[in-house]
Order: structure tokens, then C-alpha cells, then sequence
């Protein structure tokens, strides 16, 4: 999936409710958009000769 949300201009003590189908891990998550983009060009890269033989 590939989604990237920024929060900000919080009200001061605002309260955030976040709703999740999973527990929070957070080696599940990237902080750096720069990161982010590179993992999504990753994954958007065809399987290479090698790779689509593994299928």
C-alpha cells in the first residue's frame, strides 16, 4: 500500500484517536518520506529474469 499521512497544526491538548486493525509495531512503520519514496520505487521495480523463473 502505499500511503504516507502527515499530522500536524494540532490544537494544544488536542487528543488523536487512531483505529487500527493490528497491534502497533513500529519497525512496521518508515519516518522519512526520502525513505519511504525509494521503498516504494523498490517495489515497483519488475522481477527480474532470475526472479520470475522462483514463480
Amino acid at each position: 500500500m502505499e500511503l504516507w499521512h502527515t499530522m500536524k497544526n494540532f490544537s494544544e491538548n488536542c487528543i488523536l484517536l487512531v483505529l487500527a486493525s493490528d497491534v502497533y509495531q513500529e519497525n512496521d512503520y518508515i519516518r522519512d518520506y526520502d525513505e519511504f519514496i525509494k521503498y516504494i520505487d523498490r517495489q515497483r521495480q519488475p522481477l527480474t529474469q532470475e526472479g520470475k523463473e522462483d514463480l
